[in-house]
């Protein structure tokens, strides 16, 4: 059985992880949950996608400490989920800025 689905998703997991530690500015451990808690105050993206991140960290748990080989997992992630947390992953990595959500294209200018 391949791993790559949860490959793919554990190293998502894991800059998140590490991008949620940067938003709370903590090097130490801090459970993932907690982290979660902290962050959203800071990051509103963090908010915004608390229910599939607090989901994501069960799956990451079921990953990890239930592995008994290498090439066996006692679950792997379908690919739609793994794209979604490598997308949540690149949302919080660069956030879009207002002056992106709210820029338009000026066709036409006249001069007074």
């Amino acid at each position: 059985m391949g791993t790559e689905n949860s490959d793919r998703f554990l190293t998502a997991f894991n800059r998140i992880d590490h991008r949620l530690r940067d938003i709370v500015g903590i090097k130490d451990f801090m459970p993932f949950y907690r982290l979660i808690d902290q962050a959203k105050k800071k990051e509103v993206l963090v908010k915004k996608y608390e229910d599939d991140l607090r989901s994501y960290a069960d799956l990451r748990n079921a990953i990890v400490h239930h592995r008994t080989a290498l090439n066996y997992v006692i679950a792997e992630p379908h690919t739609d989920v793994v794209e979604r947390i490598e997308y949540i992953d690149a949302t919080l990595a660069k956030p879009m800025l207002v002056g992106q959500m709210f820029r338009k294209r000026v066709f036409v200018f006249q001069e007074k």
